[in-house]
């Protein structure tokens, strides 16, 4: 199951500047936008009760700026708890699902979330 979200999350630098009510609401907005795209490739894909253990999270952006996988993953916390939330995986800890993060240079910028 492959699922493109329009965005890329702020880097884990990015947030941890940001006063925590700041960091709490745009948390939110994330999870929630997140949520939305999963419940809508859900739908179109035809899966109902299906869990996955293998995600796949990549990180597309459209310029040649070095972007460190570590922060941009850090800053997908609410993202990933939207996977979660929507019913594709049982939970995000290392012994329900294997999680991987990469980051690669496309057009336009993007957010693409591969499950097995």
């Amino acid at each position: 199951m492959k699922i493109t979200i329009p965005i890329v999350p702020k880097s884990l630098n990015q947030l941890m500047t940001w006063h925590w009510h700041k960091r709490y609401v745009y948390g939110k907005s994330l999870e929630k936008t997140v949520w939305a795209y999963c419940v809508k490739a859900k739908q179109e894909q035809g899966i109902i009760w299906k869990k996955f253990i293998r995600v796949e999270i990549t990180f597309v952006f459209d310029n040649n700026r070095r972007h460190d996988v570590d922060n941009y993953a850090g800053g997908f916390k609410k993202g990933l708890d939207s996977l979660v939330l929507a019913g594709l995986i049982d939970d995000d800890s290392y012994q329900s699902a294997k999680i991987t993060y990469e980051i690669k240079k496309g057009n336009p910028t993007r957010t693409e979330i591969e499950l097995w």
